[in-house]
């Protein structure tokens, strides 16, 4: 069929560019400004969606590092002082009331000797539904200030299951008392 078609097509065209020259240069004309202002503009596009990638990568690269060594006395004040045993019972409290299962914990106290502040990472790993891992970080950020979600890596082992697996990795900040 493509075999038909094709000298159907070029039959015509050399008709109509003997028959109306300056219209069919200046269609041959449109149609070649058309296609370079395409490529142009992809070309552009692909650069920013380019550059947009790099800024994302380079703060994703900036919020693992720890955070600014730059936080004023105002911030610093505003931080609970540290108590691992409090946190861990507001933790499982939110899971209870979120009824989220948490099945594996870590945590990890950093060295921050030079830095005004304490971190407290936890690495936490849970089985769900999306809904009520959705309402376990709501809470969390609502309760504990203090707290941010550093990522959140969910898996689903059969795309026919609801639950999903997923590993939180929070950070805490806290005030360092002033006796080191």
């Amino acid at each position: 069929m493509s075999l038909v078609i094709f000298p159907y097509c070029r039959f015509h065209l050399f008709r109509w560019s003997r028959a109306y020259p300056i219209v069919f240069w200046l269609v041959v004309a449109s149609a070649f400004v058309l296609v370079i202002t395409s490529a142009l503009w992809g070309f552009q596009t692909l650069g920013a969606v380019e550059s947009e990638s790099a800024i994302l990568r380079l703060s994703q690269k900036q919020s693992t590092s720890s955070p600014s060594p730059d936080m004023g006395p105002v911030m610093q004040n505003e931080l609970p002082e540290f108590n691992s045993a409090q946190f861990v019972a507001t933790l499982n409290h939110l899971a209870e009331l979120t009824a989220m299962p948490i099945d594996d914990v870590a945590f990890n106290l950093d060295d921050t000797a030079n830095l005004p502040y304490l971190r407290y990472r936890v690495k936490l790993s849970t089985a769900a539904i999306y809904p009520v891992i959705r309402s376990f970080v709501d809470r969390l950020r609502g309760e504990l200030s203090n707290v941010s979600l550093d990522a959140i890596s969910c898996a689903r082992p059969d795309i026919g299951e609801a639950e999903l697996t997923c590993e939180l990795a929070l950070s805490a900040f806290y005030r360092k008392s002033p006796h080191g």
